[in-house]
């Protein structure tokens, strides 16, 4: 069985970090926040062996460029794997429902032509109350 060496985004950390904070902080929870961090550090280690169990995106061009999902509670680790280095590298993690409003956004700009128009990222500037928080994300899933 191959081992994949799992590298963690600057961006992915800051997540997590903003998952924390928002638990503990905002929730005034913070016994669940750290189990919760807790749960996705342990979920991004287990990438280290056999990471494509993890399915594919449907979506394009997201599918084309190999990323994967690993869902953890109401999260999900954003990740690629390289078999030529054996390595992981897990791009974000987010809220899962995040990732249903950008695929919602997505699908409804295919439908009016305007992400053939325009990249998403370039759409998000033009119309900034859509879904601000996604923003970024989408930068890293189009590129």
């Amino acid at each position: 069985m191959n081992q994949y060496s799992v590298k963690i985004t600057d961006k992915a950390l800051d997540d997590m970090e903003s998952i924390y904070n928002y638990i503990a902080l905002d929730l005034q929870v913070p016994d669940t926040a750290m189990g919760q961090y807790n749960r996705i550090a342990d979920a991004i280690e287990s990438l280290a062996h056999t990471p494509k169990r993890c399915r594919l995106f449907d979506s394009q061009p997201e599918r084309d460029m190999g990323m994967r999902q690993r869902l953890i509670d109401n999260y999900s680790i954003i990740f690629v794997v390289d078999d030529v280095t054996s390595t992981v590298t897990v791009l974000r993690v987010s809220g899962t429902d995040m990732l249903n409003r950008y695929r919602f956004l997505k699908r409804i700009c295919m439908q009016h032509c305007c992400f053939s128009r325009y990249g998403l990222a370039e759409l998000f500037q033009k119309r900034p109350t859509w879904y601000n928080n996604a923003q970024e994300m989408v930068a890293v899933y189009v590129r």
